[in-house]
């Protein structure tokens, strides 16, 4: 895996989890809530963009009612011009990318093949852009680890599950808190490509190195 952390601001993909999550009241009410609200803020202070596939864009501003802070964030966002809506980019390579993951996903039960569907959108924005997903689904995110083992153009993904650092045994479940994430972001500036190669989808998969 060669993939390095862009220099200074990035294009991150943000699904609508950390939206819903970041809710619609003045005052925060979970712990989740809280990371959300600071990441979502972090982005927008510091220059980053965001980027949607159609699909992504669609799901915001179905749930912009439920979700209304990062309705607002997002509001500011256009109004600075730091949304970027994949329409006609790299079509063939998405296209391509999908019907590769949904021929893997179709073994599945019908459970888990739908909650692997529901969210190729992010991972086909992710390979547009910057490579970097940050998102509050478990399962999605170790499908899509293990599947970079036979889809190597997810191997230099880097998906991060925003809310509480977890450890199981030696293995590191890729969480973060709100103040985490911002700090990891706001150093790849200075360049961290170790830490940026282990956050990757391909961590630790024989196929990706």
């Amino acid at each position: 895996m060669t993939s390095k952390p862009p220099p200074h601001t990035v294009e991150i993909v943000i699904d609508n989890s950390v939206a819903m999550s970041a809710g619609s009241s003045a005052t925060p009410r979970a712990e989740d809530n809280i990371n959300c609200r600071a990441f979502l803020n972090f982005v927008e202070a510091h220059g980053h963009l965001v980027a949607f596939t159609e699909e992504t864009f669609a799901e915001w501003r179905k749930h912009r009612n439920e979700a209304a802070f990062a309705h607002r964030w997002l509001v500011r966002m256009f109004g600075s011009k730091r949304v970027h809506i994949i329409r006609d980019e790299k079509v063939n390579i998405r296209q391509a990318l999908r019907q590769r993951i949904e021929a893997i996903a179709a073994t599945k039960d019908d459970h888990e093949r739908e909650e692997i569907v529901k969210d190729i959108h992010l991972v086909e924005a992710a390979v547009t852009t910057d490579n970097l997903v940050v998102s509050c689904e478990r399962r999605a995110r170790a499908f899509y680890a293990a599947t970079s083992a036979v889809i190597n153009e997810l191997c230099v993904v880097v998906w991060i599950r925003l809310g509480k650092p977890e450890r199981t045994g030696k293995q590191i479940v890729w969480m973060m808190s709100g103040d985490e994430i911002t700090s990891w972001l706001g150093e790849l500036g200075n360049g961290s490509p170790s830490l940026w190669q282990e956050l990757m989808l391909g961590y630790g998969v024989d196929e990706c190195k």
